[in-house]
């Protein structure tokens, strides 16, 4: 009546040269090391002939390492290069994850209608992380501007190369120089408690209800009323004969769902708490900005943090904090489908999904100069709390708006051959794109309610499998995806909260895609629809469509020594993107750069890294 699983698992990896490509010079490079341990334990209990019991133990330590140059500043000319030192220093981070969970299954009522299961799950993190990351400094270009008009008068690069020439002028200064110091250590830890319940409900063998409750609840939040009520039904209309599946069954449900707040952005909070660290931003004082002498051999009399510290009360120093208010992300999601079994063993599906979520993550500069939009703030723009650089607050800001349509497809016509197919189409829209992501103007979120930078208009899968002679499987894969979006920004800061995310008006981007005699797409939109002197929306661009085969054939040995001994050799070859078709990533979205609109990298083959096609050996030894 027990059965006991267990399972023990050991990784280890080592990359060279990480954080180099695309606009990354060679001098960004740094190493990564990891190393992780993971024990699972299951037992499972019969505890009677309709009652089962499941308890489940893991517990994994992970420990990832990087070391890079941080002994020069960064140099960041928006939308040409990022060169100068990788600014990882040593970093490392230990993590260990403990989990328990219990979930007991029963079924009640006459023949056994009801199937109720109910179940609690605790887990425990704890993180010891050291950072030195940006110790050395990073100096931004982002070019010269017009202060009245905010016309383009140099691009980033030409901004530089004045600099390197020696150009004393200060327009030609860095727009921004940032820099970090403090204890390098920090963690953090977290405790996430949940319990359920749910009852499937067999009121007629062509119909049933599903009702459940959910609760949710975690350290380091003061929100504790995380309650997830569910509800589903699945009908299946017509006389099923039993034994058997039905040709059509509609399915429906409605509920809430809670994400639990990772505890990356808490340990960033303490670690930036103004204390801890350190971190400095000046974006508006010549006399530091002046001080840098750059080369083509780097930057010599980089500002001092003793230097900097003087300045700290004219906004030069920023922390970090997390709201009061700070509740985790929730949404409601509905769905409804309609499944069908067609002719020659193909059954078919479609299935309409809207998801409304509210709360989502996001950080905000709570301490920007205050200047109305589309208004240039100043050195003497007030900010709320005068004598306070910048505060970036992690806030419950974030609101997601989704609706989707889901065509599936499996059939297995043929012996030896199957095939799956899944299309969908939809929209996801939102003002935030992560924890990461500020807004483009700190006092008017509502701006920034566009298409989300994960909105995929269409998307469509294709796989099957094909039995060859002699064991061997050929299993080709298709994909398109149509593109998408990218933030298209000026990459200026005129609002002066630090962050260059400022988006130009449809007037300045007509302009500039006319001069560059640009025929993308986001150059296209109809102007007298537009008033010219409307800021374009978020992520305003769109990527070319990604389109990729896969193909993966094996083949499979199996020796017999003995009735009860058999051993199977299974070899495998993958090619991913095989017909090497190079999918363009996203275009240099930043206006400042001599390089807007064009493409410096791929979307890669969509498993990790940016090699455009990926071709892969695998053994596998059974016994």
């Amino acid at each position: 009546n027990n059965t006991l699983m267990g399972r023990y698992s050991r990784h280890s990896n080592r990359s060279e040269n990480q954080g180099v490509g695309d606009l990354a010079l060679p001098s960004r490079g740094f190493a990564n090391v990891g190393k992780s341990h993971d024990l699972h334990i299951t037992e499972a209990m019969i505890l009677g002939p309709s009652i089962v019991n499941e308890s489940i133990f893991a517990y994994s330590i992970n420990r990832r390492e990087q070391t890079g140059d941080n002994s020069v500043p960064t140099i960041n000319v928006s939308g040409a290069f990022v060169g100068g030192g990788s600014q990882v220093g040593l970093n490392y981070s230990n993590t260990s994850r403990l989990e328990f969970q219990n979930n007991t299954t029963m079924s009640v009522g006459k023949n056994g209608r009801h199937s109720i299961k109910f179940g609690v799950r605790i887990r425990n993190l704890s993180i010891e992380d050291r950072s030195e990351s940006n110790f050395g400094g990073t100096f931004t270009f982002s070019g010269v501007r017009d202060p009245a008009t905010g016309t383009l008068l140099f691009s980033s690069i030409d901004q530089y190369r004045q600099k390197i020439l020696g150009n004393t002028d200060t327009r030609f200064n860095p727009n921004q120089f940032s820099i970090t110091d403090g204890d390098a250590l920090a963690s953090v830890s977290q405790t996430d408690f949940s319990f359920f319940v749910t009852d499937e409900w067999n009121v007629h063998k062509s119909f049933s209800v599903s009702l459940g409750l959910r609760y949710e609840n975690q350290t380091n939040v003061s929100d504790h009323n995380d309650f997830a009520p569910r509800a589903g039904f699945a009908f299946a209309p017509g006389n099923v004969k039993k034994g058997q599946s039905a040709k059509t069954v509609l399915r429906g449900g409605i509920g809430f769902f809670y994400d639990r707040l990772s505890e990356g952005f808490f340990l960033q909070a303490r670690r930036f708490d103004g204390t801890k660290q350190t971190q400095y931003i000046v974006s508006s004082n010549p006399d530091i900005l002046s001080q840098p002498v750059f080369s083509l051999n780097g930057v010599t009399n980089v500002p001092t943090i003793s230097g900097l510290s003087a300045f700290a009360r004219q906004g030069t120093l920023t922390t970090r904090r997390i709201a009061d208010d700070l509740s985790s992300p929730r949404s409601f999601q509905a769905a409804l489908s309609l499944d069908r079994q067609l002719p020659k063993k193909t059954r078919a599906a479609i299935t309409y999904r809207y998801s409304k979520g509210v709360s989502n993550l996001g950080i905000r500069n709570i301490n920007a100069p205050l200047c109305p939009p589309l208004s240039a703030c100043t050195s003497a723009s007030p900010r709320p709390i005068p004598e306070q650089g910048n505060i970036y607050q992690y806030e419950s800001i974030g609101d997601v708006d989704q609706q989707q349509i889901v065509v599936t497809l499996n059939s297995n016509a043929f012996k030896g051959m199957s095939l799956n197919a899944n299309y969908r189409f939809g929209y996801l829209k939102s003002n935030v794109d992560g924890f990461g992501s500020f807004p483009s103007y700190s006092y008017d979120l509502g701006a920034d309610y566009s298409a989300a930078s994960n909105d995929i208009r269409h998307s469509l899968s294709l796989n099957g499998s094909y039995e060859l002679p002699f064991r061997f499987r050929i299993s080709p894969s298709f994909s398109y995806n149509s593109g998408r979006p990218f933030n298209i920004t000026t990459g200026a800061d005129t609002n002066r909260d630090s962050i260059f995310n400022d988006r130009p008006t449809y007037a300045q981007l007509g302009a500039i895609c006319a001069a560059r005699a640009l025929t993308a797409g986001f150059c296209s939109f109809q102007s007298p629809d537009q008033p010219d002197q409307a800021i374009i929306p978020r992520n305003f661009g769109r990527t070319p469509s990604n389109v990729t085969l896969d193909l993966r054939l094996n083949k499979s040995f199996v020796f017999t020594k003995e009735k009860s001994r058999t051993y199977n050799l299974a070899v495998g070859l993958n090619a991913r993107n095989v017909l090497n078709r190079t999918n363009a990533g996203a275009p240099i979205g930043n206006m400042s750069s001599n390089r807007f609109g064009q493409v410096f990298s791929t979307m890669g083959n969509g498993f990790g890294g940016t090699a455009n096609r990926r071709i892969e050996l695998n053994v596998r030894f059974n016994f």
